[in-house]
């Protein structure tokens, strides 16, 4: 029997479940259990990658049906979503021309009260002149009666006593050694200073300066000191300090005085009524200008949504159109991908048919292999 015809006739034997194994060479027989594990490794592993490809293809399968499942409500959605934002946009236009005359209207009525508190302030201005001119004209008429005229002259003979007195005491005071020497020395001083700066020796100015100075405040501190000890000039000048001192309790009568005369309180009076007025005025201009800004900030902010609704209408319009191109696209790409699935199914199935072919065949060749070594064993014997 040939080696083709004992092949031919052993898968035969196997196929049909008997256990009758041909004898064969060893090496051919292990040749043949090789090649037979090989061929089993090969269908293994195209029946494990089929079966990858496969679960990948029933998850991918399972995914486009989900999300076409919920394009539909995304649409529907985002229809909805469009459809109110134009409703919403529209309503909002419609409201436009009323918020804009509210605009206007404010406006108008914050120019109206702005110009009544601008003449307001007019009035109140003209009523403050009037309570400065009664306050100046009751002052003028005060300072004209003969007990402030007195005081007056009271102040000014005590002033030329002292300025007497005082003269008298610096003429003497010029006529002394001492005094002299002071007053040369500030005069020679002053001179050297006045020589070194046209002679442009300016380094040795500021020392000259401060001896210059220093002589001038010695001078009116021997006249300071002169007159300070001289008791007629002393007491001249506490006459002159009590003349002021009358005076001065004289006008602060009057002063407190002067609120309560008839003229000056009844300007102040028209003065208080006129800022009253005035105030009021300010007032109802500021409320009118807020009202201004508050319906100006509502126009501005009512055309602003306006503008964001039509912008967020028109992208869920897109949104919308995109999502039925998606759905156009899924149809086409579950018909897709239910064919490789199918097709993966087959190849599956053919991939186990091999499989199964290239275990029996495994099989019948470690059988072989066995037998092979079997008969190999005897023969050395």
């Amino acid at each position: 029997m040939s080696c083709a015809w004992r092949n031919i006739v052993a898968s035969l034997l196997v196929l049909a479940g008997s256990t009758i194994v041909l004898a064969e060479p060893l090496d051919q027989a292990r040749r043949r259990a090789d090649a037979a594990r090989r061929d089993y490794a090969v269908a293994d592993n195209n029946l494990r990658n089929i079966t990858g490809n496969l679960t990948q293809a029933q998850r991918k399968v399972g995914d486009l049906e989900r999300r076409k499942s919920t394009l539909p409500r995304e649409i529907s959605d985002a229809t909805d979503r469009a459809r109110k934002l134009n409703t919403d946009a529209d309503t909002a236009e419609r409201k436009l021309p009323t918020i804009k005359a509210d605009v206007s209207k404010a406006e108008a009525e914050h120019t109206q009260q702005l110009a009544a508190a601008n003449a307001s302030k007019a009035t109140m201005t003209k009523s403050a002149a009037d309570v400065d001119k009664a306050k100046a004209d009751a002052t003028a008429a005060f300072q004209a009666t003969p007990a402030w005229t007195a005081l007056e002259a009271a102040v000014a003979k005590a002033e030329s006593a002292v300025a007497a007195a005082s003269e008298a005491v610096l003429a003497s005071l010029a006529n002394k050694p001492d005094f002299k020497a002071l007053a040369n020395a500030a005069t020679t001083a002053e001179a050297n200073v006045k020589s070194l700066r046209e002679s442009g020796r300016t380094d040795s100015v500021p020392a000259a300066s401060k001896t210059w100075i220093d002589s001038k405040n010695a001078v009116e501190q021997a006249k300071t000191k002169a007159l300070d000890s001289d008791s007629a000039t002393a007491d001249a000048r506490r006459k002159l300090a009590a003349a002021r001192q009358d005076q001065a309790v004289a006008k602060a009568k009057f002063d407190a005085d002067l609120v309560k005369l008839p003229e000056v309180s009844a300007a102040i009076a028209d003065l208080a009524a006129k800022k009253k007025a005035y105030d009021g005025d300010l007032a109802q201009a500021a409320a009118a200008e807020r009202q201004a800004n508050a319906a100006r900030q509502t126009l501005a902010s009512t055309t602003r949504s306006i503008t964001t609704m039509k912008e967020q209408a028109r992208a869920a319009d897109n949104d919308a159109d995109l999502l039925r191109r998606e759905q156009q696209d899924l149809t086409s790409q579950v018909a897709q991908a239910e064919r490789q699935l199918r097709g993966l199914e087959q190849d599956e199935r053919q991939a186990r048919t091999q499989l199964s072919n290239a275990q029996r065949n495994l099989n019948d060749a470690i059988a072989r292999e066995r037998q092979a070594q079997i008969d190999d064993q005897r023969k050395k014997k």
